[in-house]
């Protein structure tokens, strides 16, 4: 559902790098293993935006019994993507899942509540963890961390960076 319907909307995440990570949420859950904040708020801002996006032609996908099944689950993947954001900011967790997981949210929240405080929020946080993680300087000369990154895991930064000054002005 997200990728056939919502992702092209924001076009912020590479399906098959968020597809591996939640594939490794998954995995650390049945291994009791400690979990990626990163990821499983991606997943699960991803769960909301979905289920807050379920449409009657979604119905045939036959995930949920209903239409209105789907739609009265958003709040509780909503509370759940705030829940872990919440523990990350607490523990001064940054990655760009977790950004990118908030601005998902904010999208489901401009959606639900209009430009909301909640909304704003979720924005000026996305913005202060992508400036933490130096996402705007992703093109500067001899930026460090840069080496280390992957070309995906750049142009995800570049478009994530990107995306949030378009939304910001």
């Amino acid at each position: 559902k997200y990728v056939s319907d919502v992702d092209h909307f924001h076009h912020i995440v590479h399906i098959p790098s968020a597809l591996n990570s939640m594939e490794k949420v998954y995995d650390d859950v049945d291994s009791n293993a400690v979990m990626d904040i990163g990821a499983m708020s991606l997943l699960l801002s991803i769960c909301a935006s979905s289920t807050y996006a379920w449409s009657y032609q979604d119905d045939g996908r036959l995930l949920y019994a209903s239409t209105t099944e789907a739609r009265s689950q958003a709040s509780s993947w909503l509370k759940a993507a705030l829940d872990v954001m919440d523990h990350a900011q607490r523990t001064a967790h940054t990655s760009l899942e977790c950004i990118q997981g908030m601005i998902i949210l904010f999208f489901v929240f401009c959606n639900i509540e209009g430009l909301s405080q909640r909304a704003r929020a979720l924005h000026a946080r996305s913005i202060a963890m992508a400036r933490e993680l130096s996402l705007h300087r992703i093109d500067a000369p001899n930026t460090p961390d840069v080496a280390k990154m992957t070309t995906t895991t750049i142009e995800s930064s570049r478009r994530v960076w990107w995306f949030l000054v378009a939304t910001d002005w």
